[in-house]
């Protein structure tokens, strides 16, 4: 069915003290800040903490008098009061201007995604899913152009990968280089055993130091089913898992097909499986031109429209 944003806002004043999340077609972080926040510039954004009063960025709320305060950049503080008559006309006139099918978004199903002008207090978040998973490097931004922070914690793809591949390396340990062959990692907590050696096997010494001298001429594995071939001692899921959420993290720019390929390519392999989902998504790292891998994220206000995934329903007929 087509997407009604418009219902959501009226459920959420007709029922003041249930909590709502909207979920449906939302692209990107512009979207989710308008859908959350309200489509008026400041000093109308709410505050997602719902407390009365809380920074949002150079904005402070105080939902209790209506009043904004913007923090310009000499220190001064600007006050302004939101008129409640105001913007309850405004929402009215919205709500009545905007619904399905809708001639002013201009879907090509009829759906109606327009932000609220002042988002309601109980409209307490909104989810992306599909554009998540199409685009995942939009929420490099989020810490600062959603939540106000300062600072973002990467600059890059290669910062991102980078922390990501140490975190899967401490909840999906390498199984490479160890003996206990009934044992299969397929969930979190990963299952104790024993490592032989130090440093890693000779498939994955490049990252993770050469092999001590017990596997410096065995097969990466170590372990062999009946019919000759290596056991996978990480399971396939664990792989898909782990690598699914950064498969479209090139999105939009040049051989962003050939680091998917080349995951897939790695993770079919069950030699590298066992070197653990972190050391496949290294490897992959290296089929990516270091000056993609290291260009700098674009802020979420700069981006252009084709950098955005836009998900709808079908057409109506």
């Amino acid at each position: 069915p087509p997407l009604n944003y418009p219902r959501v806002y009226k459920l959420c004043h007709r029922f003041p003290d249930c909590s709502f999340v909207l979920n449906g077609g939302v692209p990107g972080l512009q979207a989710a800040k308008n859908i959350c926040f309200g489509s008026l510039a400041p000093p109308y954004n709410k505050p997602m903490t719902m407390q009365n009063k809380e920074p949002i960025g150079n904005v402070i709320h105080d939902s209790g008098s209506n009043r904004c305060s913007i923090l310009e950049p000499s220190g001064h503080c600007q006050e302004k009061i939101i008129d409640e008559r105001s913007t309850n006309d405004d929402h009215e006139n919205e709500q009545h201007q905007h619904a399905v099918p809708c001639s002013l978004c201009k879907a090509s199903n009829g759906s109606c995604t327009a932000p609220p002008l002042l988002a309601p207090d109980n409209l307490t978040g909104c989810m992306l899913g599909r554009a998540a998973m199409d685009n995942p490097s939009m929420f490099w931004d989020v810490d600062r152009y959603f939540y106000g922070e300062s600072v973002n914690p990467c600059r890059n793809r290669k910062e991102a990968l980078e922390k990501y591949c140490q975190y899967l390396e401490k909840i999906y340990p390498r199984r490479c280089c160890d003996r206990d062959d009934d044992i299969i990692t397929v969930r979190i907590p990963a299952p104790a055993v024993t490592t032989i050696g130090s440093g890693g096997c000779p498939t994955c010494q490049e990252f993770y130091g050469p092999p001590s001298s017990s596997l410096s001429h065995t097969p990466s594995s170590l372990s062999l089913n009946k019919n000759g071939t290596i056991k996978a001692k990480i399971s396939s899921k664990v792989i898909d898992r782990s690598l699914k959420p950064i498969l479209g993290l090139f999105f939009g720019l040049p051989k962003s097909k050939k680091f998917r390929r080349e995951c897939d390519k790695l993770s079919r392999n069950a030699a590298v499986r066992n070197c653990g989902p972190g050391y496949i998504i290294r490897k992959a790292m290296q089929c990516m031109p270091e000056d993609i891998l290291s260009q700098d994220f674009i802020r979420t206000e700069h981006l252009d429209d084709h950098a955005m995934t836009v998900h709808v329903a079908p057409i109506m007929q």
